[in-house]
């Protein structure tokens, strides 16, 4: 791994060097709630905001609430917008070939959690699969300052709500969004039951489903990735998707993109 590309890891490993600290400060129920409450916060970030919108366009909203999209995303330590839809659409093209990004199918289960993103042909944004939003100077100049919303809300919480606020809510929260697209990479590609015969080995993870807001539901997405909503039947429930009527019923987004009819059997 080249020295540069071990640089862009420092903030994974800083943070989780600070979350020894956790050890020092003792929980409390207002500080889980705290650290859980911005973990979804940020979670909805990736997924309605990097995922569903800059990776898939599965609704259309404003160039605000872009921007603010973005923003909560880029608090997550996922490095930037653009890089990271740039690569996800990458990565549908070529799910779990030997020419996709972070599959754990043919290089092993470490791979495809985390040793993809040392490799120094992942580094850079493929800029031309994301033409549709590198039009927007902010979000360039935010993909490429992916850093600074994430060090912003740290300080904030530590100037808040000094030590215990900033490790049980900043680090604590940081700590679950920065492995949650990981323990999709991972375990939705490995574990799980397949409701679509795609060409990926894509799994309905009812764990990931839930905890992660919809994004386990990944077999449904896999079978049609552009659609907002994940979840297709009861119990299944897709908690990113209902956040998103509740912005539809209010104009911040619209048109959103519904299963097709054969993706709802």
């Amino acid at each position: 791994m080249k020295v540069s590309n071990m640089v862009k890891g420092v903030p994974f490993v800083m943070i989780h060097v600070l979350a020894l600290g956790l050890l020092l400060v003792p929980p409390s129920p207002s500080l889980v709630a705290l650290g859980l409450g911005m973990y979804v916060v940020r979670c909805l970030g990736i997924t309605l905001g990097y995922h569903r919108y800059f990776s898939h366009r599965a609704f259309r909203t404003g160039r605000g609430f872009q921007f603010f999209l973005a923003l909560v995303g880029s608090t997550c330590l996922q490095r930037g917008v653009l890089w990271w839809a740039s690569l996800h659409r990458y990565h549908h093209r070529n799910a779990d070939t030997l020419d996709d990004v972070y599959s754990p199918t043919h290089k092993g289960f470490l791979w495809g959690y985390l040793m993809w993103a040392g490799e120094a042909e992942h580094q850079a944004t493929r800029w031309d699969l994301v033409r549709d939003f590198s039009e927007f100077p902010e979000l360039v100049w935010l993909n490429k300052y992916h850093f600074v919303p994430a060090a912003l809300l740290g300080a904030l919480t530590w100037y808040l709500g000094g030590a215990p606020a900033f490790f049980w809510g900043f680090v604590f929260s940081s700590i679950l969004v920065m492995h949650a697209p990981c323990w999709i990479n991972t375990f939705a590609h490995m574990y799980g039951s397949r409701r679509f015969e795609t060409d990926d080995r894509s799994r309905n993870n009812w764990i990931l489903g839930y905890a992660l807001l919809g994004e386990g539901w990944h077999n449904n997405h896999h079978h049609d990735m552009n659609s907002a909503k994940f979840s297709r039947t009861f119990p299944e429930f897709d908690a990113g998707y209902a956040v998103l009527l509740g912005l539809r019923s209010v104009g911040i987004v619209w048109d959103l993109r519904e299963p097709a009819a054969e993706a709802l059997a």
